[in-house]
């Protein structure tokens, strides 16, 4: 006789493609499963639809097997509702809340195939930290919590599971999912307003009118949250009578939180709020405090980092002009490594010192007032030789030999051909002439000054 169980066993292979690993968590009305699709080669998560109180295994322990004519038609009315809430979420995404992959029937039964996530149940966290969490950590869940209630509840999906046991907390994510909200009420409700049972009703998390029909569903969603962000903070169940502030408890929150938090809790749903709008309204300085921060963040880290990056382009830039060495060169030894650009002051420097060289090249007078051209201290480098005529006073240019090479001059030759021609000079007239005056004065300027002084006493 094969033993009947509550869950189904390993290596069992659902719809031809999901063969069951390991049952995660089990509520009062679904089995959560992690299999393998062998199709896709990837791990999955997978719900059974299994309300314990109306119905067992077969004896090949996968059957659902339900006994009673009235047990079958709670059974499938309850099923039909089960199915709904996923067959919205297929057709109708939402952030927040598990993505649907595949709905199928099989073993008198509904599995749904969802997509698996990486994290940890918010239960398995409460228990770290020692059943409760603070304020500061706990408001980013409640918020992210209100967002996905807005989401369902414009789409008209009422009665998710609210639960420490039915909350996920994902390690990584692309998305904006602080949570993930892993399943609906709706059947469980459906079950305890035809049964009765409370088997389906959670003691501190449903709201007294659970078990009345022509509700407002809003309200029964905004009890489910204070209840439990209450049992986040202090540890209790919210089913105490009368039931004590956080504060007396000595958990450390806002004024205003708190009132927000006992107005959820009301027994009156006339008293509670009305819906999720109203809530986020109520606090929107705690909302910008967790999500505009990062967004405000964000802005700020890009401009720092490209801020950086602007600097480190800058100098890299700076270095390449201001010392790059051309290819196939080396900086030599003892001088600054690459070549230094020539900014407008090294170009003026060259100039002067170009020009007073010119100059001194250009001009020597002689002790007798007779200017030659040319240095005498090169006279085997100079080109040409000037001497003077006193036939019209203008300079006479001795040119090169018609076979083109230049004639050597013996500079004592030159300077007796000078001395004779200014012997001749003489007796024309005693006096020198007031240029030669005015060039042997300039002569002894020169040797005074320097070489830039002199082409400053030119221009």
């Amino acid at each position: 006789m094969v033993k009947q169980r509550d869950s189904l066993a390993s290596s069992v292979v659902l719809n031809g493609r999901y063969e069951v690993k390991t049952s995660l968590n089990t509520t009062t009305v679904e089995r959560c499963y992690k299999v393998y699709d062998r199709q896709d080669k990837k791990e999955k998560w997978m719900k059974e639809f299994y309300p314990i109180s109306i119905c067992n295994r077969g004896q090949d322990g996968q059957v659902v097997v339900v006994k009673g004519e009235e047990n079958r038609r709670v059974y499938h009315s309850s099923k039909e509702c089960f199915e709904h809430s996923y067959r919205q979420l297929a057709l109708h995404p939402i952030c927040g809340l598990p993505a649907v992959e595949q709905i199928f029937s099989e073993n008198n039964t509904t599995y749904i195939v969802l997509k698996k996530r990486e994290g940890e149940l918010l239960s398995k966290i409460l228990r770290k930290s020692g059943g409760r969490m603070s304020y500061d950590k706990s408001l980013p869940m409640v918020i992210s919590i209100l967002g996905i209630l807005e989401k369902t509840h414009k789409q008209k999906l009422f009665s998710l599971e609210l639960s420490k046991d039915m909350i996920f907390i994902p390690k990584e994510s692309k998305k904006k999912e602080k949570i993930i909200l892993l399943s609906f009420a709706g059947a469980r409700r459906s079950l305890y307003l035809e049964k009765q049972d409370d088997v389906f009703l959670k003691e501190g998390l449903d709201a007294p009118e659970w078990g009345q029909r022509n509700v407002r569903e809003e309200t029964l969603d905004i009890y489910n949250l204070g209840a439990l962000w209450y049992e986040m903070l202090t540890g209790i169940k919210a089913e105490m009578t009368p039931l004590r502030k956080p504060s007396e408890l000595g958990i450390d929150l806002p004024e205003n939180v708190e009132e927000m938090m006992l107005r959820c809790l009301q027994k009156s749903p006339r008293e509670r709020w009305q819906s999720v709008e109203e809530m986020l309204a109520y606090l929107p300085m705690e909302k910008k405090k967790h999500n505009s921060f990062q967004q405000k963040l964000m802005p700020l880290a890009f401009i720092l980092i490209m801020g950086v990056i602007s600097i480190l382009v800058a100098g890299e830039i700076r270095k390449e002009v201001n010392f790059s060495v051309p290819k196939g060169e080396e900086a030599k030894e003892g001088e600054p490594f690459g070549v230094p650009i020539v900014n407008e002051t090294t170009i003026v420097e060259q100039s002067i010192t170009a020009a007073s060289v010119s100059f001194d090249e250009q001009e020597v007078v002689t002790e007798s007032g007779i200017t030659v051209r040319g240095a005498e201290e090169t006279p085997e480098e100079t080109p040409k030789e000037m001497l003077w005529d006193n036939s019209d006073g203008e300079l006479e240019e001795k040119s090169e030999d018609k076979t083109g090479e230049k004639s050597e001059q013996n500079p004592e030759k030159n300077q007796g051909k000078r001395r004779s021609k200014s012997q001749r000079n003489e007796n024309l007239s005693e006096k020198p002439s007031s240029a030669q005056r005015r060039k042997s004065k300039k002569k002894s300027v020169k040797k005074k000054t320097s070489p830039q002084s002199d082409l400053f006493d030119m221009w």
